[in-house]
């Protein structure tokens, strides 16, 4: 919408006292450039709607609202319509309090975890469906078709959310590694995170002032370093059971967590205050249901949706609630330790 209205400005400005946020350089970092508030008058009106630019608002409104009508005034809901849209004002402040606690707030954040889901479902589905094609095998390899549907649904997702800077970032690092892929090189992975860093920097210089910047990165350059370690002192063995396969993924998942745990905890206490000592535990256990089941579920869920299926996307969303409240018992007590 464009309004027409009377306002008064002033500049930005934040307080010199010390261990306060500087609201002065918050607001530097978000590009805005004055503060201020709307006068009564006679000339405040609504000139006009413009389609052009809203609908993609309306697109992520009217999902949001289909999200929250299926389970009005429910943490599941509120965590679902984050998920999807990138619509986290239904989580209260004690919610959020709980995810701090427990370490998991970045699962609430439409960010590279995430997009790389949706990439990797785009890969899946795109690779799936070209190879049941003779013809359209002949003419184009299966997984170079299957690169361009990935980056498209991160796209779509990264819209979705928005295109929030954490998503761009994302699809920038994704874009690098697809370039990779389709000029048929492999990259070391410091190469891989090297281009990605310097093209978030690019994109948007004032990010790295962010907090989500600095502590994005460091996580992908800490599991980066772990992923090299295990791999470097991995032994070749000749056949092993599933529960010598179950153990040997546990503890590399279980290394990564206890990396990024102290390796991020000093960020967390200079950006935040705080740290989250039960940050491996909950992490843990909790993302991978995120990861191979939740996030999966709200993406076909928002697909179907869109597509204008009616039944199907309220039984995903249904049961994405339902596995969220099994959850959230356990969420909320480790909340507590």
């Amino acid at each position: 919408e464009r309004w027409r209205l009377k306002v008064r400005l002033r500049p930005p400005r934040g307080y010199r006292n010390w261990n306060i946020a500087d609201r002065e350089h918050r607001l530097f970092v978000q590009r805005i450039a004055a503060t201020g508030y709307v006068q009564e008058g006679p000339d405040n009106f609504r000139q006009h709607s413009s389609v052009r630019v809203a609908v993609l608002d309306q697109i992520r409104w009217r999902l949001s609202r289909f999200i929250a009508d299926q389970h009005p005034h429910s943490v599941a809901s509120a965590v679902v319509r984050a998920l999807a849209v990138g619509d986290r004002q239904s989580i209260d402040n004690d919610e959020w309090r709980i995810f701090r606690r427990t370490g998991l707030s970045h699962l609430m954040a439409i960010s590279g975890l995430h997009i790389g889901l949706a990439a990797a479902f785009g890969f899946w589905i795109g690779n799936t469906l070209w190879r049941l094609s003779p013809w359209l095998v002949m003419h184009m390899p299966a997984q170079s078709a299957a690169r361009v549907t990935s980056l498209v649904t991160a796209a779509s997702y990264a819209a979705l959310a928005g295109f929030s800077i954490p998503t761009v970032r994302a699809l920038v690092t994704l874009g690098i590694v697809l370039l990779m892929f389709a000029r048929n090189r492999r990259w070391s992975s410091s190469t891989i995170f090297a281009l990605a860093l310097m093209a978030g920097t690019i994109w948007d210089p004032l990010s790295v002032s962010r907090p989500s910047f600095c502590l994005s990165y460091t996580a992908v350059g800490l599991i980066m370093i772990v992923n090299s370690r295990v791999t470097s002192s991995r032994q070749p063995l000749p056949a092993i059971s599933m529960v010598q396969r179950f153990v040997s993924v546990l503890r590399h998942w279980l290394a990564i967590q206890i990396a990024l745990c102290v390796g991020l905890a000093w960020l967390s206490i200079a950006f935040f205050g705080e740290v989250s000592l039960v940050s491996p535990l909950a992490n843990l256990i909790i993302v991978p249901v995120f990861v191979f089941v939740i996030v999966p579920l709200v993406l076909a869920a928002a697909i179907v949706q869109l597509l204008g299926a009616a039944v199907l996307p309220e039984c995903l969303i249904a049961i994405v609630v339902w596995i969220f409240e099994l959850l959230w018992p356990l969420i909320e007590w480790l909340g507590t330790l």
